[in-house]
């Protein structure tokens, strides 16, 4: 599990690697315990994704209004 924490990792295996993850905890689990907690279990996935640095975004002054002077 040491490439989930490597940012250079392909997303595709990291993917792989939980849903591998998972299918090893959900066979662990008794069928008769299943049964009996039949409550549903709240999952959060966080997922953080660096952006590059950008320069700030230089919006130019508006054109002034046109004289109405005729």
């Amino acid at each position: 599990m040491d490439t989930l924490e490597d940012p250079e990792s392909d997303p595709k295996l990291r993917l792989e690697g939980l849903k591998e993850w998972a299918r090893h905890f959900q066979t662990k689990r008794a069928p008769e315990s299943a049964a009996a907690n039949d409550v549903p279990v709240i999952v959060q996935l966080v997922h953080e994704v660096r952006r590059p640095a950008r320069p700030p975004i230089e919006i130019p002054a508006p054109p002034p209004p046109p004289e109405s002077g005729a």
